[in-house]
């Protein structure tokens, strides 16, 4: 078998895999006509399930109380905001590399595949091999009855920690980064930017501690389970195998 690497990895929608081609494709033609709508559509509902994947998913599979749903809904609420605010400012004065840069980002964070005769796609994030396999062993710590075991509790609040740095990157500051911004957009972008990602390393630190045992088994398991094989890249090592036959 080829090596691979670890990715938090979902299923992207129909809608949002269909978004995406037609940009890439009105990208990448012989006579490039980008078009913007589609293209804010699309990073609209990128946006949304990503929040899905990474926030709402996890709070409903964990069965949280309703002050911490509150919180929760809050902060997705806070993150689609300011990720489409940034969208809607930049798309429209994008320049035709601009596009291109966007149409390759978007290449760069899908994966494509056949399944039941039609081709599909998953969203994929690369994650550092070293914290892939500390997921994994929290969650086998936590099954076996350690959730709240001070020292496993801190590995796994470390892994989620991580899983929302990998998702910050890649939905946030990649998108950032690739966009010619000028200075007074730029300090815009990477002020929203560090707003979202410091509310939601404060809200892990809050909650994690004060839910029970039961939900702290179902937070690890949820977390690992969003994390699977893809191409393989040096950088980011290669997927352990516990992962694969976890699978």
């Amino acid at each position: 078998m080829n090596p691979q690497s670890p990715y938090i990895r979902y299923r992207a929608s129909s809608e949002l895999f269909d978004l995406v081609q037609t940009y890439i494709d009105g990208v990448e033609g012989p006579d490039p006509k980008p078009d913007v709508d589609v293209l804010v559509r699309a990073m609209d509902l990128f946006v949304k399930e990503s929040v899905e994947t990474f926030v709402l998913q996890p709070a409903a599979h964990v069965g949280l109380k309703p002050a911490y749903l509150k919180m929760i809904n809050s902060l997705s609420k806070l993150t689609e905001k300011s990720a489409m605010m940034l969208v809607n400012k930049v798309a429209k004065k994008m320049s035709l590399q601009d596009h291109r840069n966007a149409a390759a980002y978007m290449q760069a964070v899908r994966l494509t595949y056949e399944e039941d005769g039609r081709t599909r796609g998953d969203i994929i994030f690369p994650i550092r091999a070293e914290f892939a396999e500390m997921g994994w062993e929290t969650r086998e710590k936590m099954l076996s009855g350690q959730a709240k075991d001070p020292a496993v509790l801190n590995e796994g609040i470390r892994f989620l920690h991580e899983v929302i740095d990998v998702a910050n990157l890649w939905v946030f500051e990649k998108p950032v980064e690739i966009l010619n911004l000028g200075p007074v957009m730029r300090k815009l972008a990477v002020s929203t930017v560090a707003t979202v990602k410091k509310a939601t390393h404060s809200l892990i630190n809050t909650l994690v501690p004060k839910i029970s045992e039961a939900q702290t088994v179902a937070s690890a398991e949820y977390f690992s389970g969003i994390v699977g094989p893809g191409p393989f890249a040096q950088e980011y090592g290669q997927i352990p195998e516990a992962f694969l036959a976890l699978r």
